[in-house]
Parts: C-alpha cells; sequence; structure tokens
C-alpha cells in the first residue's frame, strides 16, 4: 500500500522513542530531523498485531491522496508507529553546492515553482533553472539562512507543496493575533506586521470559502479542485464573481488556530496571505466527522460582480 522510506522510518523511530506526542508539529520536527524532504506526514501507533487497523488507516490515506504514498515504520515489541507521506516530489540538496537543490516533480504534477520563508516571515520567489530532465533551484547569496525551501507544483487537486527543505536552524514562523482571534483579524495581523493593508470582508467570497470547506470536510481532500474542474477561479465565477487575482489555502487540523499555524509555516501559504494584491476576503471554517476543522481562506484582488448569462 506503500512504497518504503528510509528517512520516514528514522522518523517513525524517533517518535516513538520520544514523548507520545504525533501532532503535526512533533511529525514535522521528525521528518526534519530525519533528513526527509516531505513537506508533511500522517503518523498511527497500532499494537504489533493491529493490521486491521493499520489497513483500514492506509485505505482511507489512498482514497484521499493525489500521489504515491510512501511509509515508514518503527517498533518496540509491543507496539507500530507508522509515518506515511505521499511522493510527488523532491529537492535533493548536494555536499559539494549546499546552496543548489535538485528539483523533481512526479507526473501528472506540473508547473513547479520554489518558495523560500525567511526567519522574518518574508517569503521568496526563486527561479527553478535547467533542462527538463536537469532542473535546479539555487539559493541566492543575498537570502541568508536560516530559510524553509518549498516546491509546489499542481496536481489533481490543484497546487501544493510536494518537497521542502530547512536551510541552517530554522525555526518555524509563529502565527500572530491572540489565541482567542478570529482568522479574518489573524490574517490583518499578519498582514500589518508586513506593513499591508487589511482585507475587507466580502460576503460572496464567504460563502464561496464555506461551500469548499464543506466539500473538503465531506470528501476527505484537502485540496483546491476537489472536484474535477472546480478551482477556485471556476467556483468564484459560478457564485458570479471574476476578480484580476484570486488565492486561496486550505488546511484541515484539530482547530482554527492550528489551522492557520499551518499556513504562517508554509512558505507558499504565507506568500499567498501576504500578497500586497489582494483587497477582499472570505472565511470559512466547517467540522468533520473527526471534529477537526476545515479551513478554508479565500482572497481576491478587486472583484467585482458579473451579469449573468
Amino acid at each position: 500500500m506503500c512504497a518504503r522510506d528510509e528517512a520516514l522510518s528514522a522518523a517513525a523511530s524517533a517518535l516513538l522513542m520520544g514523548p507520545r506526542d504525533l501532532s503535526a508539529a512533533s511529525i514535522t520536527h521528525a521528518l526534519r530531523e530525519a533528513g526527509s524532504d516531505a513537506p508533511l506526514a500522517h503518523a498511527i501507533v497500532v499494537p504489533t498485531d493491529g493490521l486491521v487497523a493499520l489497513r483500514n488507516w492506509m485505505t482511507e490515506l489512498l482514497r484521499t491522496t493525489d500521489a504515491p504514498l510512501i511509509c515508514g515504520d518503527a517498533s518496540n515489541g509491543r507496539e507500530r508507529l507508522r509515518v506515511v507521506s505521499t511522493r510527488a516530489g523532491s529537492l535533493e540538496s548536494s555536499p559539494q553546492r549546499p546552496a543548489q537543490f535538485r528539483v523533481r516533480v512526479s507526473a501528472p504534477f506540473r508547473d513547479a515553482r520554489a518558495v523560500a520563508l525567511d526567519s522574518h516571515g518574508g517569503a521568496h520567489t526563486l527561479e527553478i533553472t535547467g533542462t527538463a530532465d536537469e532542473r535546479f533551484v539555487v539559493v541566492p547569496d543575498d537570502l541568508s539562512s536560516p530559510l524553509l525551501l518549498q516546491l509546489v507544483a499542481v496536481g489533481p487537486q490543484g497546487p501544493r507543496p510536494v518537497a521542502e527543505r530547512a536551510i541552517g536552524a530554522w525555526r518555524d514562523v509563529s502565527a500572530a493575533g491572540d489565541a482567542g482571534a478570529s482568522l479574518e483579524s489573524r490574517v490583518d495581523a499578519m498582514r500589518a506586521r508586513d506593513h499591508l493593508s487589511a482585507l475587507r470582508p466580502n460576503r460572496l467570497l464567504q460563502e464561496v470559502a464555506a461551500r469548499h470547506a464543506r466539500s473538503v470536510c465531506e470528501s476527505g481532500r484537502v485540496g483546491h479542485t476537489v472536484e474535477p474542474g472546480a478551482d477556485p477561479e471556476a467556483r468564484l465565477r459560478a457564485q458570479g464573481m471574476v476578480a484580476r487575482v484570486v488565492g486561496e489555502t486550505v488546511a484541515r487540523a484539530r482547530d482554527n488556530a492550528a489551522a492557520f499555524q499551518s499556513f504562517v509555516a508554509s512558505p507558499s501559504h504565507h506568500a499567498t496571505l501576504a500578497d500586497p494584491r489582494f483587497t477582499d476576503i472570505g472565511v470559512a471554517s466547517e467540522s468533520d466527522a473527526q471534529g477537526r476543522q476545515c479551513v478554508v481562506i479565500m482572497l481576491a484582488a478587486w472583484p467585482r460582480i458579473v451579469p449573468a448569462n
């Protein structure tokens, strides 16, 4: 059901031997310590003989994924811990040229781009050069570490991170705003830190975001294109609206604060929320069957109503 991966096995061992914490932050830390370039992963602990529960969990992951699964296992004789991620792309480093990374994206993913996030919360788009067979991204000298380098590509469920590498002593950027703040105020606080204007709440954007959040919860697929052809621009047009630029961030997490933290800590999502072109925002959060929050933040630049055909 998945291809074995040495780095994920090392991450599984670290998680099994440490304090039993399978939060997103702990899994991400284990991935980076193990040298994996997976941007995110899932983990489960079952009894050593709990093969049925493990198979059911894997079956659900296979149902909702848009790329082949890779996995790593660790066991202490009583329990088995499995870490699972997808393999749609990679960022391979070279000891001879530590600032250069080989870029690989697996079909059907396409249109790769690289984004780096610095420790101050600044997002930087980096150029990918080379031929179709050998492509590279080079971190420029004027962009000092620590950095988080992320590779994004467009797949069956829309664009998403497919690989990432922490450069230097990286620590995830913390989300702005008070603990009880709304998602809208969190976005405004983040943009204010970058000296950007606040966004106007837009009722139609909020309705589009709410429908997509429900689709994410119902399908279990965290993406921009849950249904074929229904990307953010198409969903906005179906609502009778167009915009100069449309952006969207999507997450599923234990609560809204955790979802927003995942946006802020991801270079590509951070860049979307801090894009100075956007003027309007619509935010929605729905609960799935497991009690997790499906969060959608939709952004637009100067949206306008268009006449119905």
